[in-house]
């Protein structure tokens, strides 16, 4: 009995596995398969806002881990959030120069630069993920993900049980040692060239009756193999920003 107790257990243990990387390979496929992974770079262009403030958004990201965000605002305030491959950096109007990020933030900005997503090859970055059951988003029927990062990050990732695209992330991540919870809804996807991208994204902080307005990228434009320079992903040396 108890052999034939581990028998069902391995069986059952692979069969959630198999049905995991089933919706992961349904996730990549809905989002352009090949024509995804064929992608080199692409340039983002649209609008950030959050609450009455109002921005200008660029998001450039290169293969295999390039990734830079500009927030221009009114009076020609750039606020830029970046990764080389190797060095995350951000760069404030109050700062007289470009200051490296570490631990918390340097993980936050390495997953931001994911070109793929955590998804997409999860057991070769590290990544583990389970299959948590479905859930309804608004009416919409959903398998739940639980996916944690390399780096121990827990997310819960929504996939529409229809398209298999994501459409909402509930995320635990720790920043300056205290850990924040968050909502992201995903959605208004458009197809360009066989690749699907989302062009809304809201995402909001909980933090009970003192939580912030919630903030909203809109894209605009998508422009793809825009093949970004080097140089705009590195870190500008201090008077050269």
């Amino acid at each position: 009995m108890r052999k034939l107790a581990i028998v069902l257990f391995l069986a059952a243990a692979a069969a959630n596995a198999q049905t995991v990387d089933e919706l992961v390979q349904k996730n990549l496929a809905a989002r352009g398969g090949a024509k995804l992974k064929a992608l080199k770079s692409v340039t983002l262009t649209g609008s950030m806002s959050m609450g009455p403030m109002q921005a200008k958004l660029k998001v450039e990201k290169s293969r295999p881990d390039h990734f830079r965000m500009d927030l221009m605002f009114d009076g020609g305030v750039v606020v830029t959030r970046a990764f080389d491959g190797t060095t995350g950096w951000v760069k404030q109007p109050d700062q007289p120069a470009a200051v490296k990020v570490s631990g918390d933030e340097l993980a936050a900005v390495r997953d931001q630069a994911d070109f793929d997503g955590p998804l997409v090859d999860y057991k070769k970055k590290g990544n583990q993920i389970e299959l948590a059951g479905k859930a309804d988003v608004d009416g919409t029927p959903a398998y739940k993900l639980k996916l944690t990062t390399k780096g121990g990050e827990e997310t819960i990732v929504f996939l529409d049980a229809a398209t298999y695209l994501e459409i909402r992330e509930e995320q635990k991540r720790k920043l300056d040692g205290q850990e924040l919870r968050s909502e992201t809804l995903i959605g208004g996807y458009r197809e360009v060239d066989g690749v699907r991208f989302a062009t809304r994204v809201e995402s909001r902080q909980e933090m009970g009756p003192d939580s912030p307005a919630p903030v909203v990228f809109t894209i605009d434009k998508i422009d793809m193999n825009s093949s970004p320079s080097a140089d705009e992903f590195a870190m500008p040396p201090a008077g050269k920003e």
